[in-house]
C-alpha cells in the first residue's frame, strides 16, 4: 500500500517544484502513487491513498474538504508543503489533525534577497538609465538619484519578507520608514525602522517596496494601492458612508508606455470642470465625422453606435510603432496581437473619419517591411509576407499551436498592399504612395509570383494556404487569396508604371 501521496490542482505545477529526481528522493521513504492527486482522480486512486501518510505539494495545493479528507486520506499525518502561505488550504487539514511543514522562511530568503538588490539598484537609477536613450540623456537621469548612502526607503509591511529586507537594509547607510499597523514600536526599533503613516512612506522615500499581504485584514478605510489582477489594473477606495448623503469623486488619470518619451506623466493643473469640457468638445468633434445614423431600428442603431465608439478609442496617429489587436481594448484574446482585421475592415473606418490615423496604421506595416523579406525569405520565397499575428517588432507571434495555419495564411500580404492602395485612392497623397505603398505592393507581389506553381494544365496555382475560411486549411487556388494575389501583381505593375 502506498504512504506517499504528490497533491496538485495541476501537473505541471507539481513537477515544477519536484522533478523527477527529487520524487525519486521521496520514493526512497515509502510507496508513492503513480499519479499527482487532484480532484479531477482522488477517486480513481482511493484504494491507494487509504494508506497515504505523508503528501508533499506546492503551488496549487487543492482545498479539500473536512470530509474529503476523511474520506480519502484517513492516514494522512503530514503535508510537506513547497511554497509559502497555507491559508487558502490548511482549515480543514489542521481539524482532521495533520500537521504541515512551509518553506514559507526558506522561499522568503531569496525574495528578500532579490527585493533588497532591486532596492540598491533603483537607489542607483540602474532601471531607469537601463533604458535605450542617448548618453546625455543618461546622464541627466544619474544626476537626479543620490545613490545609496543617505536615501529614504519605504516598506509597506514587514511581514516575514519585508523583515528580512529590513534586517539587510541594516548594514548599508539607508533610512528605513515603514507603514505597518500590526509590528509593534520595539520590534521595528529591532529593525532600525521608524513607523510612519502610509502618506508618509510616499512622500518621504526614494525607493518603496511593497509586501503587506492580500487579505481582508490588511484592508482599511481609504484609498487601497493600485493592483494588478487577472483582467486588468484595479484601485479600490473604501470609507463609511452616511444614507441619504451623495458624494461625488473626481480621479485624474495619465496613461503612458516605456515608448512615450516622457519622464514621468505629469497631468495639467486644470480644474474639474475644465477637463470635462474639453472631454466632452472632443467626443463631441469626433461624433461629428463617425457617426451613423439608423432609423428604425433602435437595437442595430446602438451596436453601430457601439463599434463605432470602439474604434474612435482604437486607433492614435501619434505612433506609428503600434497597430490594432484583433480584440480591441475588450479583453485579453489574441493576446493584442494585430491581424489582416486592421488593414480590410478597420482602415475603411479611419479613412473615411480620419485618414491620419489610417496613415499611422499603414506606416506601422511599412516600419516592419524588412521583417516581412525576411519572413518570406526564411520560406524560400521572395519579397516580403507580412505575418498573420504581429506585435511590436514585426515578426510572427503566433502561438505554436497556430504556427502551421500562419504559414498558410499568405493573404495578409495582399491586405496590406490592398489598404495602401486604397489610402492613396481617397486621399491623393503622393508623397506617402511614392515613398512607401510602391515598395510595399511591389514587395508583396514578387512574394505572391515566387509562391505560385505551374500546372500540368498550363495554368499558375497558389497551393497549399488556408483563405479567411480558417476551418479548411489545405486548400489549393483557394479564391480570395488568388484574387487578391492577382490583383497585388497587376497593381504592382500599374504602380511602378505610373
Amino acid at each position: 500500500m502506498a504512504e506517499i501521496a504528490f497533491l496538485g490542482a495541476e501537473e505541471n505545477a507539481v513537477e515544477r517544484v519536484f522533478s523527477e529526481g527529487r520524487k525519486e528522493q521521496v520514493r526512497m521513504f515509502g510507496s508513492c502513487v503513480p499519479e499527482t492527486i487532484g480532484r479531477h482522480n482522488v477517486s480513481y486512486w482511493r484504494e491507494e491513498l487509504y494508506s497515504v501518510k505523508y503528501a508533499f505539494s506546492t503551488w496549487g495545493m487543492p482545498n479539500f474538504t473536512q470530509e474529503e479528507i476523511k474520506k480519502f486520506f484517513p492516514s494522512l499525518k503530514y503535508v510537506f508543503y513547497a511554497a509559502g502561505t497555507v491559508k487558502n488550504f490548511a482549515a480543514n487539514l489542521f481539524a482532521c489533525g495533520v500537521r504541515i511543514f512551509s518553506s514559507k522562511r526558506s522561499n522568503a530568503i531569496p525574495v528578500a534577497e532579490t527585493v533588497f538588490a532591486q532596492i540598491v539598484l533603483a537607489n542607483k537609477s540602474f532601471f531607469r538609465a537601463s533604458e535605450k536613450m542617448p548618453y546625455a540623456e543618461k546622464k541627466k537621469v544619474f544626476e537626479k538619484y543620490a545613490g545609496n548612502y543617505g536615501a529614504t526607503v519605504g516598506l509597506i509591511g514587514v511581514g516575514t519578507i519585508g523583515a528580512l529586507v529590513a534586517e539587510k537594509l541594516k548594514d548599508i547607510s539607508v533610512n528605513v520608514i515603514a507603514w505597518d499597523k500590526y509590528l509593534p514600536e520595539e520590534r521595528a526599533s529591532a529593525f532600525g525602522i521608524s513607523l510612519v503613516t502610509l502618506e508618509e512612506v510616499f512622500i518621504r522615500s526614494d525607493v518603496i517596496s511593497n509586501h503587506l499581504a492580500d487579505k481582508p485584514e490588511t484592508e482599511g478605510t481609504g484609498k487601497k494601492l493600485i493592483e494588478k489582477t487577472e483582467n486588468g489594473i484595479d484601485e479600490i477606495f473604501k470609507f463609511n458612508a452616511l444614507k441619504g448623503q451623495k458624494y461625488s469623486f473626481f480621479k485624474r488619470c495619465a496613461y503612458f508606455t516605456t515608448h512615450d518619451d516622457i519622464d514621468v506623466a505629469v497631468l495639467p493643473n486644470t480644474s474639474e470642470e475644465r477637463i470635462i469640457e474639453e472631454h466632452v468638445s472632443a467626443w463631441q468633434k469626433a461624433w461629428e465625422t463617425s457617426d451613423v445614423s439608423i432609423e428604425g431600428d433602435d437595437e442595430i442603431q446602438l451596436g453601430v453606435r457601439w463599434n463605432i465608439f470602439n474604434l474612435m478609442q482604437l486607433a492614435y496617429e501619434g505612433n506609428t510603432d503600434i497597430s490594432i489587436s484583433a480584440t480591441g481594448l475588450h479583453g485579453q484574446g489574441y493576446f493584442g496581437h494585430a491581424f489582416w482585421d486592421t488593414e480590410i475592415f478597420m482602415v475603411p473606418f479611419y479613412l473615411a473619419t480620419d485618414p491620419e490615423e489610417a496613415k499611422s496604421l499603414l506606416l506601422y506595416r511599412y516600419k516592419r517591411l524588412a521583417q516581412a523579406k525576411e519572413i518570406a525569405k526564411n520560406e524560400g520565397c521572395e519579397g516580403a509576407k507580412f505575418p498573420w499575428t504581429s506585435a511590436y517588432t514585426g515578426r510572427d507571434v503566433t502561438p505554436p499551436d497556430w504556427a502551421e495555419s500562419s504559414k498558410r495564411e499568405i493573404h495578409i500580404a495582399g491586405a496590406v498592399a490592398y489598404a495602401m492602395h486604397n489610402y492613396y485612392r481617397q486621399t491623393d497623397d503622393y508623397e506617402f504612395y511614392k515613398n512607401y505603398a510602391i515598395e510595399t505592393i511591389v514587395e508583396t507581389a514578387k512574394y505572391y509570383m515566387s509562391r505560385t506553381t505551374l500546372g500540368e494544365d498550363g495554368k499558375y496555382h497558389i497551393e497549399d494556404v488556408t483563405g479567411p475560411d480558417e476551418y479548411n486549411i489545405h486548400v489549393t487556388d483557394n479564391y480570395y487569396t488568388n484574387y487578391l494575389a492577382k490583383w497585388n501583381m497587376l497593381e504592382a505593375i500599374r504602380s511602378m508604371e505610373a
